[in-house]
């Protein structure tokens, strides 16, 4: 088989209750929903954990494909971070 892409979940260091998703699909699966759905999927079932209250992405400033996905996926841009990536979060404000 061929490797669609992926997907993981890590904690924030020094951040209790909050973990950052990561993820990534291979060009040809691109269109097709498959990186929404798994976020919208594995970020659902995370917040449903009582230790977590927010998942976090990053997404590099010219990424717009990665972006409109998080946004798709129900996360919000927040602000720029310190090394000019594009912070979403699931945290409404």
């Amino acid at each position: 088989g061929i490797l669609a892409g992926y997907i993981s979940l890590s904690p924030v260091p020094y951040e209790e209750g909050i973990t950052q998703i990561d993820f990534w699909i291979e060009e040809q699966f691109e269109g097709r929903g498959l990186a929404c759905r798994s976020v919208e999927m594995l970020t659902a079932s995370v917040l449903e954990r009582p230790t977590i209250n927010e998942v976090i992405a990053f997404s590099h400033p010219h990424n717009v494909k990665s972006q409109r996905t998080l946004e798709l996926a129900g996360f919000q841009f927040v602000s720029a971070a310190d090394n000019n990536f594009r912070k979403y979060s699931t945290e409404q404000f």
